[in-house]
């Protein structure tokens, strides 16, 4: 049976893979120049075309069809953000890693929100600016070592932002001790209502005041009259129910 050649040479030649197609956005014409010099001898990444501004950029990716854009993020037009954000809201499959001369904050955050994957100080390494690309091209991140605190700051700062209102920390039943707090019921009078050791009533009290970030039973009144509603008296023990009953007939007359 006669032998067929090419499987073997298939299997045992790597597969050659399409270069990175790259699109320089930066007014400077010096700096298109030095990137297109560091990428000039990088086989698997191929220069395909050049824009000034951000106007200029969307009009570049119909026509060169790149898979990465490297950009300046602080362009003359003042378009670099509006026009990563429109690039990748047209083109999501295409990576944009931005440069900047500056470490600022803002620039930062806004670069990010716009759909940048790779934020780097135009200090970086030839070498890094690479890797970033290939990095980019691959579905992958990256970001200069230099504005790691910031992204930290961010993210620091958002979750301060989503954290619960106080008023969600405690549970309806938290919620019914302190409406007997406030009611001026003492520790042992609250573990007889609640049928409860009182011991356990300070335990559940301490808890309820490191919640609230509070010290004394003043402060646990005040902010029960604040979020009363969020005691649901239906779903309280019969135990209780008589006590709220009592106490808030007490209160209306």
């Amino acid at each position: 049976m006669p032998a067929y050649g090419g499987l073997d040479d298939a299997m045992s030649s790597p597969v050659k893979q399409d270069p990175i197609r790259v699109l320089l956005v930066d007014e400077s014409m010096l700096s298109r120049e030095g990137l297109k010099a560091i990428l000039r001898h990088e086989k698997t990444i191929t220069v395909v075309g050049e824009a000034c501004t951000g106007t200029e950029a969307f009009a570049a990716v119909q026509n060169y069809h790149p898979h990465v854009i490297v950009m300046d993020v602080q362009l003359g037009d003042s378009r670099s953000i509006e026009a990563c954000r429109a690039i990748r809201g047209g083109y999501p499959d295409i990576s944009i890693l931005c440069l900047t001369a500056e470490n600022d904050t803002e620039l930062f955050r806004s670069a990010v929100r716009a759909g940048a994957q790779g934020y780097l100080l135009k200090t970086a390494e030839g070498k890094a600016i690479v890797n970033a690309i290939k990095a980019l091209s691959a579905g992958q991140s990256t970001l200069d070592p230099s504005v790691t605190e910031n992204l930290m700051s961010w993210i620091r700062q958002s979750c301060l932002a989503q954290k619960p209102a106080t008023k969600d920390l405690l549970s309806s039943h938290d919620m019914q001790v302190l409406f007997l707090v406030s009611s001026g019921k003492v520790t042992d009078e609250i573990a007889k209502t609640l049928n409860l050791p009182p011991r356990a009533v300070k335990s559940r009290l301490r808890n309820i005041y490191k919640q609230l970030h509070i010290s004394r039973r003043s402060q646990a009144v005040s902010y029960y009259a604040r979020h009363d509603k969020n005691l649901d008296r239906s779903a309280s023990p019969p135990e209780i129910q008589g006590e709220i009953e009592i106490i808030l007939n007490r209160n209306q007359t």
